[in-house]
C-alpha cells in the first residue's frame, strides 16, 4: 500500500516519541528499546536520502527492504 513519504516519515518519528516517553506493558528491555528507536530514526532519515519529494507517494514495504538489505 503507497503512501506518502511525509506520512511514513512522521508516522515513525511519533513512535519514537512514544517509545522514548513511557514504559510499554511488556517491556523490553533498555537495549531493544534504544535500538528500535535508533532504527525508526535511521529509517526516516533513509526516506528523506532517497525520496526527492516527500509528498511523493511511495511503497513503504519495498523502500524497508531496501533500508535492510543495504545493511541498516
Amino acid at each position: 500500500m503507497n503512501a506518502s513519504a511525509r506520512l511514513i516519515c512522521m508516522s515513525h518519528l511519533s513512535d519514537v516519541q512514544e517509545l522514548s516517553s513511557f514504559t510499554l506493558a511488556k517491556p523490553a528491555s533498555e537495549a531493544e528499546r534504544v535500538e528500535e528507536i535508533r532504527t525508526k530514526c535511521n529509517f526516516v532519515k533513509y526516506i528523506i536520502g532517497k525520496v526527492d519529494d516527500i509528498s511523493k507517494e511511495i511503497d513503504p514495504d519495498q523502500i524497508w527492504k531496501q533500508f535492510k538489505a543495504e545493511g541498516y
